[in-house]
């Protein structure tokens, strides 16, 4: 097997940029090669070169041979299996980002089997990923050179739909909104701001916001932020001040009370825990 994970960039800033590279590789599989049941933060797209297996993903299973692509999305459950007798060979790529979703919304309403597509040219996808596959290192040139191939690939399928994936769907206004609070979550941002930049009152904004997604934009973007503060405390050393500041609380006092509020202790004690945890 041979696989370049990008690291450049770690996958919770992947996930607010529009579209990054996870990883990519192939891999001439061994009898009975297993992967899974796992949860994915990336959508990975496999295209089959050789041999057999079967995919089991939404309580279906689907038998996958050469000239076969199967795609599963972002924290989907899925696993698959190569075959005793004749085990796949693969390729593979993996993305991730807010505009990701939309090849994953076109390619499970272009396959007639929803995750897997039958008849492809997959050499082609294959000799393109195993380019970027040997990369070694974290370098600016790397993250350029793999994420040129990503397009390339995707660009191939695009045009082997040859029109039948359809323009995405314009946003309505609770996406719209959902949009805003997701990419500026880190500013010291008013909601008021936000209607005033999408033209319409913040109490539209509020009631639009909550039928669609069941819990008010404030309480929303308070989550996003304290879910992206628990990460930084244990993946990064950074100060508790700076993690706070980075967010937009109004200061540190504030951040460690919504904290507590949220998971039921400090941020610092919540670091400790975690650093133990994993010892």
């Amino acid at each position: 097997m041979s696989e370049f994970i990008e690291t450049y960039y770690d996958l919770e800033l992947k996930k607010d940029s529009d579209f990054e590279v996870a990883l990519m590789g192939f891999e001439d599989c061994a009898p009975g090669h297993r992967y899974g049941p796992i949860l994915r933060p990336y959508h990975i797209v496999h295209f089959v070169t050789g041999g057999r297996g079967t995919l089991h993903i939404d309580n279906q299973e689907f038998s996958i041979d050469k000239g076969c692509i199967f795609f599963i999305p972002e924290n989907t459950s899925a696993y698959y299996v190569a075959s005793q007798s004749d085990p796949w060979q693969y390729s593979w790529c993996a993305f991730l980002g807010r505009r990701s979703t939309t090849f994953k919304y076109q390619f499970m309403a272009y396959a007639p089997e929803k995750y897997v597509l039958r008849d492809a040219d997959t050499e082609k996808y294959a000799k393109i990923i195993r380019k970027a596959a040997v990369l070694e290192g974290r370098s600016v040139a790397n993250y350029f050179y793999s994420k040129s191939v990503i397009y390339e690939v995707l660009a191939m399928f695009a045009s082997r739909s040859s029109g039948r994936f359809k323009a995405p769907r314009v946003p309505d206004m609770a996406e719209r909104i959902k949009f805003q609070l997701d990419s500026r979550y880190r500013e010291k941002i008013l909601l008021s701001q936000v209607a005033d930049d999408l033209g319409i009152h913040p109490n539209y904004l509020s009631r639009v916001f909550r039928d669609r997604y069941g819990t008010s934009p404030k309480q929303y973007l308070l989550g996003l932020k304290l879910s992206r503060a628990a990460n930084l405390l244990i993946t990064t050393e950074m100060p508790i001040s700076a993690i706070s500041a980075s967010l937009g609380f109004e200061d540190q006092m504030s951040f460690s009370k919504s904290f507590k509020k949220q998971y039921g202790c400090s941020p610092m004690s919540y670091r400790k825990s975690q650093v133990r945890s994993d010892d």
